[in-house]
């Protein structure tokens, strides 16, 4: 979508970016990195290992966050289940971010150099 090939205008210059809240967010690293824990979550619970008697998804969860996370998993909690693209999406959560360095890949290929040309 427009939107996200905008993600990549480093120089502002797209109109989407014009207008509107387009403030650099200081946080964007943890973001990506909890986006990558949801993806490897997602992993997980789409493999075989589910299958097993013994699986249980907010143990899935704890390791992973205590394993890899920035912030360690709270006991007691098992936000996974409210979380609907894990189980909702007809799709598996990683592909986020394959079309994101999809769009990357477009943006800095076609639109980078004139990103208001529409005769490309």
């Amino acid at each position: 979508s427009p939107k996200v090939l905008s993600l990549f205008d480093t120089d502002g210059s797209s109109i989407l970016n014009q207008t509107g809240n387009h403030h650099e967010d200081p946080c964007r690293y943890i973001d990506t990195h909890n986006h990558i824990l949801l993806s490897l979550l997602d992993q997980v619970y789409h493999s075989p290992s589910v299958l097993e008697p013994g699986f249980d998804s907010t143990t899935a969860l704890a390791n992973l966050y205590n394993t890899r996370g920035l912030i360690p998993h709270a006991p007691g909690t098992s936000f996974q289940t409210q979380f609907g693209h894990l189980f909702g999406y007809g799709a598996t959560y990683y592909s986020y971010h394959f079309d994101r360095a999809i769009a990357s890949h477009v943006w800095r290929k076609i639109f980078s150099a004139d990103p208001l040309n529409r005769e490309l």
